[in-house]
């Protein structure tokens, strides 16, 4: 029953005893040989489990044991026994307003998971029997083969193998969404405990701290993410908006520092320019997701790395040509929200004193308090040095 073998340095078996009564049986999902292994075991046929940085060993009663290595287990299906942690879970979400048979928006994150990071994908179909379904997609999906790539019904079967969570709405309304959210956080944590989580969003800003396109209004997107927190016990690690336009404002932090150690975002339009497709995988964090995020590395330099490949893929030849030539400004921030209020008390900063850029109103205002915008704002990348900007902004605004 041998997967792959390794040697346990420290491997202690009576830390982990698994009760008989907390399931009938245990599922284990892994990887041999590149194909998907999914394998159930009765629980009273197993005498306790162990790991050793990831790599699992369950022993049996019949004193048979199933070693799998960390780069090829996936999971555990029940949330009752105890399991190591991932890293990171990522939940990237996206609107499709396109056929349920199509393939689109299963390709904009070519990172799936492996063994440390899991990207959950949540997809909120606007469809005419509108719902949420929430993926957890693995090594062995590939939208890209060709009996996939133009849909059809055996892309879908394909697909619906790592639905994991299907909500049904009875409308678009924000607390619909918001009950679907909630349900979708919930099953994100009991199925993969990470010790970090993070949420994406590739889509249009709307401001004002409305979530996913106004799907969630400003006020039920503080519930979702005081439910998230409870759950986990803390803050979310990272909120990431830096594709949508104009999210790097007041009203979105106000709505949201409290729930977040770092928001990404950019206070002005994103994307409208045209680029070089190898770059694109090559640069495109959304493309090499996995190349930033390690358990060796704190959050915060990681995500640093990852806007500082976005600059790069902006600096490819095709997309800084386009983006000189048409005069299309680009720019991500990344805040601390830990020192938001302080910001915030000191400049006396808030909605219907200024409209404007932040940095600009400090230097007017605040001149000695510039030092709190730069701790707050800590990290901000822009093509100001591609060509002479006709507005100047810095990064936060409020609007």
């Amino acid at each position: 029953m041998k997967i792959k073998a390794f040697t346990f340095i420290i491997f202690l078996f009576t830390a982990f005893t698994i009760s008989a009564q907390t399931e009938k049986a245990l599922k284990v999902i892994y990887m041999d040989n590149e194909n998907r292994v999914e394998r159930m075991f009765q629980l009273d046929k197993i005498n306790n489990w162990g790991y050793d940085n990831g790599n699992i060993c369950i022993n049996m009663s019949d004193e048979t044991k199933l070693t799998i290595a960390s780069e090829s287990f996936i999971q555990f299906e029940y949330p009752s026994v105890i399991q190591p942690k991932k890293f990171l879970s990522l939940i990237s979400v996206v609107n499709s307003w396109t056929d349920y048979s199509d393939n689109s928006w299963e390709r904009g994150m070519k990172f799936k998971a492996n063994k440390d990071i899991q990207v959950f994908e949540v997809c909120i179909w606007n469809i005419s029997q509108p719902k949420v379904s929430l993926y957890q997609f693995d090594q062995t999906f590939n939208p890209n083969k060709d009996e996939y790539i133009l849909g059809g019904q055996a892309w879908v079967n394909h697909r619906e193998q790592y639905n994991i969570l299907d909500v049904n709405l009875t409308s678009m309304s924000s607390k619909n969404v918001l009950d679907a959210f909630i349900q979708v956080v919930e099953k994100v944590v009991s199925i993969l405990p990470s010790e970090h989580y993070g949420i994406k969003y590739s889509g249009h800003g709307v401001g004002g701290g409305n979530l996913f396109e106004g799907k969630i209004s400003a006020t039920d997107a503080t519930t979702f993410f005081n439910h998230f927190c409870n759950l986990i016990g803390r803050k979310i690690d990272f909120l990431d908006w830096n594709t949508n336009c104009a999210e790097g404002a007041f009203a979105v932090v106000n709505n949201q520092y409290k729930y977040a150690d770092y928001i990404l975002a950019s206070d002005i339009n994103r994307g409208g320019y045209d680029f070089d497709i190898d770059a694109y995988f090559k640069y495109q964090h959304e493309q090499i997701f996995e190349t930033f995020f390690s358990p060796n590395v704190e959050i915060r330099q990681s995500l640093i790395k990852m806007m500082d490949s976005e600059r790069l893929f902006w600096e490819s030849p095709k997309t800084k040509s386009d983006m000189i030539s048409n005069s299309v400004m680009q720019s991500i921030s990344i805040y601390d929200t830990n020192k938001f209020e302080k910001l915030v008390s000191s400049t006396n900063l808030k909605p219907g004193i200024y409209t404007g850029d932040v940095l600009e109103y400090i230097q007017k205002n605040y001149p000695s308090e510039q030092e709190k915008f730069f701790d707050f704002r800590f990290y901000y990348t822009s093509n100001k040095d591609f060509f002479s900007w006709g507005s100047n902004t810095n990064g936060f605004s409020i609007y």
